[in-house]
């Protein structure tokens, strides 16, 4: 099989700019075809013909271009591919400036997702996370709640009045059972937990989460009343 009949066939599969996982695309149109060693020989052409860029160990593009030439490929078009149809979701500064938690700006992103083969990969600056889930709109609320508060501490210009808005819509829909198939898939802290569990009792939500606590364990981590005693000493509220 000639170089040309493959790109064909991945022309056909794939939008320009669309991320092309090569291990998956052999498995998916070429394996019953092509040895493993002259696909990736065919790939390594068409990188030098310029018909593919490389954008990361084994994950490649058609180049989109533009009269002023390629158009390269952005953060956005790299966690549209891995978070979509329930695939993913957005963690750190970019989950934290979608909460209105802070203003800070991401220079670089943090994604989890259900559809990549390693526990972590990064690709330019997107830094993937491998969670087995699938991120309904339930499963979503549950990590970014629990990744804000496992956080917590560190969040740069942290906007405490937000936090407690932010809360106080999130307890509503809380679920003992969501919690439990997330902590099935993704570990957090202890003292993640203990800060939740403090939340919820803090609201009146009945909860089960001392059944992973210890009650021995004295965990360190806010309570509730003192970050309302630390948001009417910034906004006076």
């Amino acid at each position: 099989m000639k170089s040309d009949v493959v790109f064909s066939i991945i022309f056909k599969k794939y939008k320009k700019n669309e991320l092309i996982v090569a291990s998956k695309l052999y498995k998916e149109e070429f394996s019953l075809v092509l040895s493993e060693a002259t696909f990736y020989k065919i790939i390594e052409r068409l990188k030098n013909k310029g018909k593919i860029i490389r954008v990361s160990k084994g994950i490649y593009v058609i180049p989109k271009e533009s009269e002023f030439g390629i158009i390269p490929i952005t953060e956005e078009d790299i966690i549209d591919d891995y978070i979509a149809d329930e695939k993913g979701m957005v963690i750190g500064y970019g989950l934290y400036n979608k909460l209105k938690l802070t203003t800070q700006i991401p220079f670089y992103f943090e994604i989890y997702s259900s559809i990549i083969t390693e526990n972590c990969k990064l690709i330019q600056n997107v830094t993937i996370k491998y969670a087995d889930l699938e991120f309904t709109k339930e499963i979503k609320a549950m990590v970014e709640c629990l990744e804000v508060l496992e956080n917590f501490s560190f969040i740069q210009d942290l906007n405490y009045l937000q936090f407690i808005k932010y809360t106080e819509n999130f307890i509503n829909n809380y679920n003992d059972i969501i919690l439990d198939k997330v902590l099935k898939k993704i570990k957090y802290k202890k003292s993640t937990l203990s800060f939740l569990n403090n939340i919820l009792n803090y609201y009146n939500i009945k909860n089960n989460i001392t059944d992973y606590l210890s009650s021995f364990s004295n965990y360190k981590h806010y309570k509730m009343g003192e970050i309302h005693e630390i948001a009417r000493g910034y906004y006076k509220v």
